[in-house]
């Protein structure tokens, strides 16, 4: 198989090969790009973004800007870092005279939608727009775009983030009357808020959905309300992004006859729920994998249930406070449901194989070992990657991303991921290996190649920002979640030589575009007037603020500020639920 495929590959190669140097040995040596034959550098152009095509070459001469617009390049929108002046000069030289052969269209900026959706703008006029992502879209808009798209003739792929002010019913209408929709993606901020039962039951669906991704958190009824509205529905994914307590958690894996697939981690479901659920789908399941907290001891009978129903499964599995499982069972749904619709529809090599568990766990995990999009390597607690067969021999060179869920584990890493370009730290307890933090990561990754960085629940160890700082230059995304308390050593802090060093040669402010702030009683005003103010050289680049949790009045008092005192002059404000959005020009 490997040899088939390295023949093909070396076969397209070669061809391209032909074409190149038949180009140079027919004309001339081709010494710049642009004495490249236009067939090539349209070759060049798709695998580029649409924006750094027009910011490289629009502007070149009539041949670039011909090539730009070519018939035969497709269009994908998904810019969302820009001023508000670039993207104006963008919209109008590019995208305006081009929307009819938009393919991709990606909106998380909440001012950008409305170039495509208000009063003088309409988004069917992306006749041929296949893919659509919604972020960040205030209330009422996200409506109207989802009905709007019922008149996209080739939408077969949705992602939407829904706000807590939206009705989930009309949602759920709108999408399930898109007619060609086949790959759907939603996320729900405000989750396990209201249940599917005022969704009618529909007489005929004619949704043909395959692939549904549902982050919310339901019981089976809803469950059951949704399959009603997909009959052709392959794979089914729900799982609630809020689930903290492990003993109220269920996870489910379910395959059908048909092979349809089911995964569902949540908390809302109990064991009357669940039987009711395979008592009605006893008919269609083949496979069953059944994990929770719930006390053992209470459930013996409810298992026995639970199998008569469905004499004839070829694969079960009933645990209770299997953490094993359900960590397995999460690394499943994330390789196996969150992929695009365009991966979806292509041909992939896979390799498997499978790992026998304990006596106390009595099932097999089936997993690939060359999985097509495991990009994500897991520190957890107890982990040891020479106990796992699917995880003895990682192919490290495949890692972009590691999450570090446990500093202690770190000293257990013999492998090396040369690749990675995202960490996420996420120990409450990392304050105790804070000593040998830099150390351990050192070794097993390369902190020069460093581009995003997360700390989740790093509240307020400070010292080991700038000491990641120093040595990742190369920092353009920096996500700190749940800074609860301000150091109280800040002042010596900011006189050690670490803080000094960064100082000097960070690059990250000085290129910073976009800043999203939470909530503060203390630094909110004097942080939003320091980046505002135009004699501060550290924030150039900036042109997008958002501050989570503003009150109305804390709003009105700076959209007035702006105003009166003239800090932007080309500027747009919006407010999104309990967001306030500050977007201004070069």
């Amino acid at each position: 198989m490997n040899e088939n495929k390295r023949h093909q590959c070396s076969t397209t190669d070669g061809n391209k090969m032909k074409k190149f140097r038949c180009t140079s040995y027919e004309k001339h040596s081709v010494t710049h790009f642009e004495d490249l034959a236009n067939e090539l550098i349209l070759e060049v152009f798709d695998n580029l973004d649409t924006y750094q095509i027009y910011q490289s070459f629009f502007h070149l001469n009539i041949r670039f800007q011909n090539l730009c617009t070519h018939a035969n390049l497709s269009i994908q929108v998904g810019i969302s870092s820009v001023s508000k002046t670039t993207f104006q000069r963008y919209y109008n030289d590019f995208i305006a005279p081009n929307k009819h052969r938009i393919q991709t269209l990606h909106l998380s900026n909440p001012f950008i939608i409305d170039f495509f959706v208000s009063l003088s703008e309409d988004i069917t006029r992306c006749s041929q727009l296949q893919t659509l992502t919604l972020c960040n879209i205030e209330y009422g808009c996200r409506e109207t775009v989802l009905a709007a798209a019922a008149y996209l003739p080739n939408l077969s792929s949705l992602s939407i983030c829904v706000s807590s002010q939206s009705d989930k019913i009309t949602i759920y209408k709108l999408i399930f009357q898109l007619p060609i929709l086949k790959y759907c993606k939603m996320t729900f901020q405000d989750q396990g808020r209201d249940s599917l039962k005022l969704l009618p039951i529909p007489i005929n669906s004619s949704s043909i959905i395959e692939r549904l991704v549902i982050s919310d958190n339901y019981d089976f009824c809803d469950i059951d309300t949704i399959l009603s509205y997909v009959p052709r529905i392959r794979y089914l994914s729900v799982r609630s992004q809020n689930l903290l307590v492990m003993r109220d958690i269920l996870g489910c894996l379910v395959i059908f006859n048909d092979l349809t697939h089911m995964s569902i981690i949540t908390n809302c479901l109990s064991p009357i729920s669940t039987e009711e659920f395979v008592k009605k789908h006893s008919h269609r399941i083949n496979v069953l994998h059944v994990s929770s907290g719930w006390n053992s001891t209470c459930t013996q009978t409810w298992e026995n249930s639970i199998l008569s129903y469905i004499p004839y499964l070829d694969a079960s599995e009933l645990n209770h406070s299997a953490s094993l499982f359900y960590n397995r069972m999460m690394e499943i749904h994330e390789s196996t449901y969150n992929y695009p619709i365009s991966r979806v529809l292509s041909a992939y090599q896979r390799f498997f194989t499978h790992e026998p568990m304990s006596k106390e766990y009595l099932h097999e995990i089936f997993c690939s070992i060359q999985p097509h999009r495991d990009k994500v390597f897991k520190f957890v607690p107890d982990f040891n990657m020479t106990t796992c067969q699917c995880r003895k021999e990682p192919d490290c060179n495949s890692i972009k991303h590691i999450i570090i869920n446990s500093t202690a584990a770190l000293p257990n890493c013999s492998k090396y991921f040369p690749k990675i370009t995202e960490l996420t730290l996420h120990d409450k307890a990392i304050i105790q290996r804070k000593p040998y933090l830099m150390d351990d990561l050192r070794r097993i990754l390369p902190l020069v190649q460093l581009t995003k960085l997360t700390m989740n629940n790093i509240f307020y160890e400070l010292d080991i920002f700038i000491n990641i700082l120093q040595l990742t230059p190369n920092l353009h995304t920096v996500t700190w979640i749940s800074i609860k308390n301000t150091p109280k050593d800040l002042l010596s802090l900011q006189e050690s030589k670490a803080y000094q060093l960064v100082s000097k040669q960070n690059q990250l402010c000085p290129r910073v575009q976009y800043i999203s702030l939470g909530p503060s009683d203390r630094s909110l005003d004097a942080t939003v007037h320091y980046l505002l103010s135009k004699i501060n050289d550290a924030t150039l680049h900036l042109f997008l603020l958002r501050i989570r949790g503003a009150s109305p009045h804390w709003i009105k008092c700076w959209k007035d500020k702006i105003e009166s005192h003239e800090v932007l002059y080309d500027y747009s404000t919006k407010v999104i639920g309990s967001s306030f959005y500050l977007w201004w020009g070069d």
